[in-house]
C-alpha cells in the first residue's frame, strides 16, 4: 500500500464527513472528487495506517456506501418478469452501491408505465474502483469508465464496454473490452451525437496534475474502441464535466476551478483533439461552470454555477447560463444569465425539443424540484408554464432517454424517478412510481 500522501491523493474528501454529506451531488457533478466505491477494508486500513483521518465507514458488503445516507436494496416487488415482451421503452443501468470483488451491474425497465427492476437476467460484475458515469451510444453501446482499486490504490484507468440487448435488456462484454485509456484516472465521459466518438476525461491529482482527455474512435458495428492518435491529451485543468456541440465537430471541458471553459476541434475522421484558439474560454468573468450541456439545436451550452469554495455562500448559483456557440469556429460567447426561482445546481436539455430543465436545491442542499424553461432561436430561456415541477420529487441531476420523452433521476432514499416530458409544452409528469433501488446514482438509460 502507498505512503499516507498517495493515499490522500486518492481519497481526498471522500472520508470527509462534511463532504460526504454533499456525495450524491458530487456523483454529478464530480467537482470536489471522484466516485470512490471502496470496500470495507480500504476505509479500516485508512484509518489503522495513522493518515489523519478518524471518519469510520460503517460499510457492509452490498450496502450503501460511506457517507451515502441510502437504504440499499432492490426493489423485488410487483415485477413479474420484465414486462418488456419486445415493447419495452427504455432500460436503465446503474451502478450497485457496495460489493466484494466487484460490482454486479443493475437494471431496470420502463415498459408501458410500470419502472420496475430487470429480472430474468444475469448482468456483468465490474471490478472494484473509481466510477463517476455512464454512457451509452447509439442506443447499443454501455460505457463505463472506471479505474481500479485493491486497498485503496490506484490501478489501471480503462472504459468497459457492453452491447446492449433491447429484448432482454442483458449486456454482453465487447470484444477487447475493457479499453485502456493511458490515463491514471477514468473520470468524466462524452460523445458525441453521431455516435462516432467517445471522449474519456482524467480530473488528474493535487492541483490538477496529470489532467487529460483520451478520445477514441467507435466502431459503430463492434463498440469496440480505437484510441485517436496522440491520445490521451495534456490539459491546463481539469476537466471536470464534458460536452460534444450538435454538429459533433467541438469537444467543451469545464474546468473544476475558476478558469472558463476548455475547448477543442475533433478531428472527423480519427477523433483527434486539437485545443481550439482562444480557448480557454472565460464565459463567466472567472466562475467555472460545473455543469455544461448542449442544446438539441447544438448551437448553445447551457451551464451552472456554484460556489462551493467560499465558505460565505456555500450554494450554487440561482441562474441558469446560455452560452452562444459561434457555428464556424466554435468559440464560445460571454454566458447570459436567466434566473431561476431556487439555487440551480444541474442542468439537463432535452436531445429532441428546445426545452431546459434545472435541477434545483435550498440553502440546506436538499432538492427543491425541477425548474423547465424554453430556449428559443436567439438563446432566451421563458419559464414552462407550470414550473417549477413542485409536485415531483427533486433530485440532483437527470437524464433524457435518447428520444427525449422521458426523464430519469436518483432521489435522495436510494430511487430513481421517471418523468414523462410534453413535446410541444415541455411539462413534466410522473410516469411511474419511484422504483426503489441499491444505488450509487452513476447511471445510463437507453430506448
Amino acid at each position: 500500500m502507498g505512503d499516507c500522501d498517495s493515499m490522500r491523493r486518492l481519497l481526498g474528501d471522500r472520508l470527509n464527513p462534511e463532504k460526504m454529506k454533499t456525495s450524491r451531488r458530487r456523483l454529478a457533478m464530480k467537482s470536489n472528487g471522484r466516485i470512490v466505491l471502496l470496500t470495507l477494508l480500504a476505509c479500516v486500513v485508512l484509518i489503522s495506517t495513522g493518515c489523519g483521518y478518524q471518519y469510520k465507514c460503517n460499510v457492509t458488503f452490498g450496502g450503501p456506501p460511506c457517507g451515502s445516507g441510502g437504504t440499499g436494496g432492490l426493489n423485488t416487488t410487483g415485477t413479474g418478469g420484465n414486462s418488456n415482451g419486445g415493447g419495452a421503452s427504455d432500460f436503465l443501468y446503474t451502478m450497485p452501491s457496495g460489493g466484494s470483488g466487484g460490482f454486479i451491474l443493475q437494471g431496470a425497465v420502463l415498459s408501458g408505465g410500470t419502472f420496475v427492476t430487470l429480472t430474468g437476467v444475469t448482468l456483468p460484475t465490474v471490478p472494484i474502483g473509481f466510477y463517476s458515469d455512464f454512457d451509452i451510444v447509439n442506443k447499443k453501446f454501455l460505457y463505463i469508465p472506471n479505474t481500479t482499486e485493491n486497498n485503496g490504490v490506484t490501478g489501471v484507468a480503462e472504459v468497459h464496454t457492453f452491447v446492449v440487448n433491447h429484448s432482454d435488456g442483458s449486456l454482453s462484454a465487447v470484444s477487447g473490452s475493457p479499453f485502456q485509456t493511458s490515463q491514471t484516472f477514468s473520470d468524466t465521459i462524452a460523445s458525441d451525437n453521431q455516435g462516432k466518438f467517445l471522449f474519456i476525461g482524467d480530473r488528474g491529482g493535487f492541483n490538477f496534475a496529470g489532467a487529460s482527455i483520451a478520445s477514441f474512435l467507435i466502431n459503430p458495428t463492434t463498440g469496440a474502441l480505437t484510441a485517436a492518435p496522440g491520445s490521451p491529451i495534456p490539459v491546463s485543468g481539469s476537466p471536470n464535466v464534458m460536452a460534444v456541440d450538435g454538429s459533433g465537430k467541438y469537444l467543451y471541458a469545464s474546468f473544476a476551478t475558476a478558469g472558463g471553459i476548455m475547448a477543442f476541434n475533433i478531428d472527423q475522421t480519427t477523433g483527434a483533439l486539437t485545443p481550439m484558439v482562444g480557448s480557454p474560454f472565460n464565459v463567466n468573468a472567472g466562475t467555472n461552470m460545473t455543469d455544461i450541456k448542449t442544446d438539441s439545436t447544438g448551437k448553445f451550452l447551457i451551464g451552472t454555477t456554484n460556489t462551493f469554495s467560499n465558505s460565505t455562500n456555500p450554494h450554487p448559483d440561482p441562474h441558469l447560463y446560455v452560452i452562444s456557440i459561434n457555428q464556424t469556429t466554435g468559440a464560445l460567447n460571454t454566458a447570459v444569465p436567466f434566473p431561476t426561482a431556487n439555487l440551480a445546481f444541474a442542468v439537463t436539455t432535452n436531445p429532441v425539443t428546445p426545452f431546459v430543465y434545472g435541477f434545483t436545491e435550498d440553502t440546506a442542499s436538499s432538492p427543491t424540484g425541477i425548474e423547465g424553461f424554453s430556449l428559443d432561436a436567439s438563446g432566451t430561456l421563458t419559464p414552462i408554464v407550470g414550473s417549477p415541477f413542485t409536485t415531483l420529487t427533486g433530485g440532483f441531476f437527470g437524464k433524457f432517454d435518447q428520444n427525449g420523452t422521458q426523464l430519469f433521476y436518483p432521489m435522495p432514499g436510494s430511487k430513481f424517478s421517471v418523468v414523462g416530458a410534453n413535446a410541444t409544452t415541455g411539462v413534466l409528469t410522473q410516469t411511474a412510481p419511484p422504483l426503489l433501488m441499491s444505488t450509487s446514482d452513476v447511471f445510463a438509460v437507453t430506448n
